[in-house]
């Protein structure tokens, strides 16, 4: 069973003068028939979310019914609720449902220790010492992070929603907290939920962190003792090394025709680094910190105290 959410132009938007109400609709694409529960998890939202442009109004409503049938595709309609307590005057009472707490935004920063090989220079330059062999272990500096975090009071809590964030990283640009982010910047560090009750409401409060970087990938300097030599004009059957490339794997060769004894830095495609050209990033996506859109984690975009 899968399910695809598709945010429509069919929101509404009401202001009144004791409050504002807006509305915005999905439209759900499924290959099974499903519960219009089902429906709810699948669309980004959840009750006690601000709405983006209003991050005074909450959601207080989500509902979802069949809608059509095509050839492939059974089609849902899913409909979130905003409201706000009033008109927006700061002159409000203390409500004393929790639901209608206003979100915590906290701004701040952390540390961590990375490994440095490259200086900043244009082009980069490795950091070596005076014979020009790297240091052994490596020099490792700290960086400044900038972290936001983001808790807010909900009446339902998806922990299956939850893991699909948690320690991943945006594929995607996007606006936080008034920042915007390209992607592969942001990291969701945590997300945290615990149960509580007051004044007979029982809700959930629910914490996000994002680390902000220049760049979260796992990205190594493509290196090695060994590159792909061209195959041999004469050999009637080249040796395939796999990506569509023929030829074969052979030492790097000094200027005195010996093999290197240290890696040198390769161009990508499995060649010796023309001299002065900037290292080569190798990208590998782990489980650790997988790729995923994060614009359904339910983060403001606004900066709005």
């Amino acid at each position: 069973m899968a399910l695809t959410a598709n945010e429509l132009p069919m929101g509404t938007s009401t202001v009144a003068t004791s409050s504002r109400r807006y509305t915005r609709v999905w439209q759900v694409l499924s290959d099974a028939k499903v519960n219009p529960t089902v429906v709810i998890a699948a669309v980004p939202v959840a009750l006690g979310h601000p709405f983006p442009f209003d991050p005074q109004a909450r959601c207080v409503d989500v509902s979802a019914k069949w809608h059509k049938s095509d050839e492939s595709h059974l089609v849902y309609l899913a409909t979130a609720s905003y409201e706000t307590r009033s008109g927006g005057s700061e002159d409000e009472q203390e409500d004393d449902n929790p639901l209608n707490d206003r979100p915590v935004k906290r701004w701040g920063s952390s540390t961590v220790r990375l490994p440095v090989r490259f200086t900043n220079d244009a082009p980069q330059l490795p950091i070596v010492n005076s014979v020009g062999e790297p240091f052994d272990p490596q020099p490792e500096e700290d960086f400044k992070i900038l972290t936001y975090s983001y808790q807010v009071n909900q009446a339902v809590y998806n922990e299956n929603r939850a893991i699909v964030f948690r320690g991943a990283i945006n594929n995607k640009a996007i606006t936080i907290g008034g920042v915007r982010l390209k992607e592969y910047q942001a990291r969701a560090a945590s997300i945290e939920a615990s149960n509580g009750e007051r004044n007979g409401v029982r809700f959930w409060s629910v914490s996000i962190t994002i680390e902000i970087g220049d760049d979260w990938r796992l990205l190594i300097p493509d290196e090695g003792l060994r590159k792909i030599a061209p195959p041999d004009n004469d050999s009637e059957y080249p040796k395939y090394l796999g990506g569509g490339r023929f030829g074969e794997i052979v030492p790097v060769l000094d200027g005195h025709g010996n093999p290197v004894t240290k890696p040198v830095l390769l161009n990508g495609a499995g060649e010796v680094l023309a001299e002065g050209d900037d290292p080569v990033l190798l990208e590998f996506q782990t489980a650790a910190k997988p790729y995923v859109d994060f614009s359904g984690i339910g983060l403001p975009r606004d900066n709005n105290p």
